[in-house]
């Protein structure tokens, strides 16, 4: 389990895709939303590394089908 911040993780993700369209409100969005899973450790929540990918991939596959509002 890799756990970073919310601007840890997309900076990593980016290190990764430099052409990922991700932003950071889409990603704090999708946190508070439970749509990605994350850890509370005070004030911050806490991203695993190694399983978002799988559920970037699974929100976006459940937008398919319809425009996504945000």
């Amino acid at each position: 389990m890799r756990l970073r911040t919310q601007s840890e993780a997309l900076r990593e993700l980016r290190t990764k895709d430099p052409g990922s369209c991700l932003t950071a409100y889409a990603l704090r969005q999708m946190v508070l939303s439970g749509r990605v899973p994350s850890v509370a450790v005070g004030r911050k929540r806490l991203v695993d590394m190694d399983t978002l990918p799988e559920h970037l991939c699974a929100t976006k596959q459940a937008m398919k089908g319809g425009l996504a509002r945000g």
